[in-house]
């Protein structure tokens, strides 16, 4: 059965754009590897260079609910066929492993921790190993949206005991120390962090998109659009704006200049890898597109009407509505050789 947890912000929105009330998830079970380059988990640089940032996951996984963290020559992956249960599995489709029972999201893998959000916002931290699991959250604490970067993690927090409602960004060293609360407002959402910088958007300012610094400083915000889906990569903010009721493809610089259309059509599930935009098109049936960086070149990849985009390795990976169950595909990031993965009942 599809399931709820790991997806409110996600059901915010749909119910904003078109009324909908579902968004299916994806199953990863082989054929994944890294991410890109420019935003895939790095190692230490020489002296004479400045220090490496390093992530656990990729603005364009996180943006589809980080199902999926590559670390090496392992994938790590929540499990929709077996209740979104947290896996591993090398590379090559060998030596698949159950790390826990937990049901997880937002997936972040650096050196010898997975770190994720456990059922309506706990979080975690397990070995690679499945060994000496620690909450890192505190109680009556909701979590969602969780970056790690480097030694920090990054994160969306709402107290369930706070009667006004806010949501606060906060951070917290991975070691469970130093724990800040950045900024503090009514329905955060979308967060990513790249560089000295986080992105996320307002709810209540009709999702605008927002930058700060890391240390909470210098918050700004960068355009008065309805916006969704953010993918931010080198210097530009790519992202789905909401026209007349309709979802139309966006970038802008990171600091809000240069605002340009990338096509006149819909959009959603943003993934941007390398010098390619993967999305579907809510205006033409969900079908699935990728598009250059650039607007150019756009192609149709499959008429499949698709939801919730992870890609790895030259594979898109992506859940279709079917009458009373779901199915999980991968597809060739060309539009070739397309395979069922499995298929879920309601």
């Amino acid at each position: 059965m599809l399931k709820e947890i790991g997806i409110i912000s996600a059901l915010r929105k749909y119910r904003m754009l078109s009324g909908a009330g579902v968004i299916c998830v994806i199953l990863i079970s082989s054929s994944l590897a890294c991410a890109p380059k420019s935003l895939s988990p790095s190692t230490p640089s020489s002296s004479s260079s400045p220090p490496t940032i390093r992530y656990g996951n990729t603005v364009g996984n996180l943006a589809n609910d980080g199902l999926v963290a590559q670390q090496g020559e392992w994938i790590y992956y929540s499990n929709e066929l077996d209740d979104d249960k947290l896996y591993k599995i090398r590379t090559d489709g060998t030596q698949k492993q159950k790390i826990c029972d937990d049901q997880a999201r937002y997936l972040n893998v650096l050196d010898d921790w997975i770190y994720y959000v456990k059922d309506y916002g706990t979080l975690f931290k397990i070995r690679i190993d499945g060994t000496k699991k620690i909450q890192i959250s505190k109680e009556k604490e909701s979590v969602g949206d969780i970056n790690v970067v480097g030694n920090w993690i990054y994160y969306v927090a709402f107290n369930l005991s706070d009667e006004k409602y806010l949501e606060s960004i906060s951070k917290i060293r991975t070691n469970g120390t130093r724990r800040q609360q950045l900024y503090q407002t009514h329905e955060l959402h979308n967060l990513i962090v790249v560089g000295n910088w986080i992105y996320f958007q307002k709810w209540g300012n009709y999702y605008n998109i927002y930058k700060m610094k890391t240390d909470g400083t210098q918050v700004q915000a960068l355009n008065q659009e309805v916006s969704f889906d953010i993918n931010v990569v080198d210097d530009w903010i790519y992202y789905s704006e909401d026209v007349n009721e309709k979802s139309k493809l966006c970038k802008m610089k990171t600091d809000g200049t240069q605002k340009q259309y990338l096509n006149q059509d819909g959009c959603d599930c943003l993934n941007v890898v390398g010098d390619w935009i993967y999305f579907v098109d809510p205006n033409d049936n969900r079908y699935l597109y990728k598009i250059r960086t650039d607007g150019t070149q756009k192609q149709l990849l499959s008429n499949d009407r698709s939801w919730g985009l992870n890609i790895a390795d030259d594979w898109i990976y992506y859940s279709v509505d079917l009458e009373g169950s779901h199915a999980y595909y991968k597809i060739r990031t060309d539009g070739t050789d397309k395979q069922l993965i499995g298929t879920t009942e309601d």
